[in-house]
Formats: structure tokens, sequence, C-alpha cells
């Protein structure tokens, strides 16, 4: 069995230039992950999470350091890694299943049509929206289009699949709702995920291993916390448990002592 990490974040920094002068947002991050490990990056706003999210991703460059995916430095956006956001950033003029085969068609150029076709209906079944495949995005509610674009993200394979706080901008019900639902299609599917998140219950709910950055600037790792609570994992169970007590008020304590330092 391969031990080593799938993805390696190595002594990475990273500086802006803003009028005149540099600010230091991550100041020496380094991460080991491996494969099909579910880990969420939790800290103070403005630490740098989604400034993390955006360098595995390929969006941003880092300053220094390097991060390494399977072997191979990342210089830039890729298909091995899939990424949801906050916004839905569905188009609106596509139907649902239609979304889903956009990202395909990009991704898997030598795929036939019913290839891709099989795997978008398999991904809308996983979410649960098969009956809604033919709507538009405007026809359907936020929690949905979520669904979509995770149902997307998963279909087009990515070897690391990348969170920002996807679940933020929903109510509490419906962010429950897809909580538990990340949960189990994670479950069978075992993908590599990172997540950004500034809800502790989630990140416990979800994680393998919590990720607590400090404040920046110059932001860095704080701790590395291991989540022992079996899974599956239902939020409405994992409220009654000692040790989901135990680690929030670990997690909420080291929280609110970097916001007050």
């Amino acid at each position: 069995m391969n031990t080593d990490p799938l993805l390696k974040i190595n002594r990475v920094t990273k500086s802006y230039k803003t009028r005149g002068k540099v600010f230091d947002a991550l100041d020496e991050i380094s991460l080991d992950i491996k494969e099909g490990e579910f880990i969420s990056l939790i800290g103070p706003s403005g630490c740098g999470k989604s400034t993390l999210l955006n360098m595995v991703a390929g969006l941003e460059d880092c300053s220094t350091g390097q991060i390494v995916l399977d072997g191979m430095k990342i210089e830039g956006p890729g298909v091995d890694r899939g990424m949801v956001f906050q916004s839905h950033a569905l188009y609106p003029w596509l139907t649902v299943f239609d979304n889903i085969m956009f990202a395909l068609d990009c991704v898997m150029k030598d795929a036939s049509k019913s290839e891709k076709e099989a795997l978008a209906n398999r991904y809308l079944d996983v979410v649960k929206l098969t009956a809604a495949k033919d709507k538009k995005p405007g026809e359907i509610s936020g929690g949905m289009k979520q669904r979509v674009g995770i149902a997307r993200a998963f279909a087009i394979n990515p070897k690391v699949l990348l969170l920002d706080e996807p679940f933020g901008a929903l109510d509490a019900l419906t962010r429950g709702e897809l909580q538990d639902e990340l949960e189990r299609i994670w479950e069978e599917d075992r993908r590599t995920v990172i997540m950004v998140t500034h809800d502790v219950d989630e990140a416990i709910l979800l994680s393998d291993r919590i990720v607590v950055m400090g404040h920046g600037p110059k932001a860095k790792v704080l701790d590395c916390i291991e989540v022992d609570i079996p899974r599956p994992r239902q939020k409405a169970e994992l409220m009654d448990d000692p040790r989901f007590t135990a680690l929030r008020k670990k997690l909420v304590g080291m929280l609110s002592d970097e916001s007050i330092a």
C-alpha cells in the first residue's frame, strides 16, 4: 500500500504588494495530505484559508515554497482538481444536466457521449437531483444549485476536491441537510477533499483532520487535529456524542484565543 502523501504543501508563503508595501498573508505553511483523506481548514477571518485553497487549485501562485500533487508540482489549474465555491457558479442558460455535461465535455474529450451522459446521470442520482435534470438554475433552490456543483465536481473525477465554504450562503436547515448529504457521498466515494469552513460543527462532522490556522498577517498552521469519531456520522446524532463536545470545546477555545490575540 502506498503511504506517500497524495498532496504535499511544502513551506509555502504568500505575499501581496499593496500601495508599495508588502503584505505577508501566509508564512511557511506545510501540510501532507493522504489519498482519501477529508481535511478542513478553519481559522479567523482573513487568515488565508481561501488563499491556500486557491494555491492548491492553481488559481494563485506561491510566493515561495511549492505544492506537489501526486509527484507533480502545481503550476496552474488542472483537471486533477475540482472546486466547489460558496456561490454555485452554474451557467444560467444551461439545464442542470447540461451544466454537468459541459464540464465533462471539457475534461473527457476522448470519451463517448454515452459515457459522459452515464456519468452525469450517475452523479445526479447520487445527489438526488434526477427529477430536476431538465430544469435551469433559476428554477431550483440554492441548496439544489450547490448539489449540482458537488455532482459536477465529483463527475470530472479529480484527484482532489476543493470546497470553499460550499454551504456558507445557505440557511441553517438546508446547510445541515447538505452536510449530511456530503458525508454520505464522501463515504461512497472516498475522494481526497480539502474544505475551507468557518463552521466548527461542520468541520468535525465531515473531517478526518482539522487544520487550525492562526490569524494573519503571516498566518501559520497552529495545530492539526485528528477527529477520532467513527463514521458514518450524522449531525443530529453527533451533538450528543461526548467526543464531539470535547473536540468542539477545544476548537472554539483555540479560535477564541486567536481572535483576541
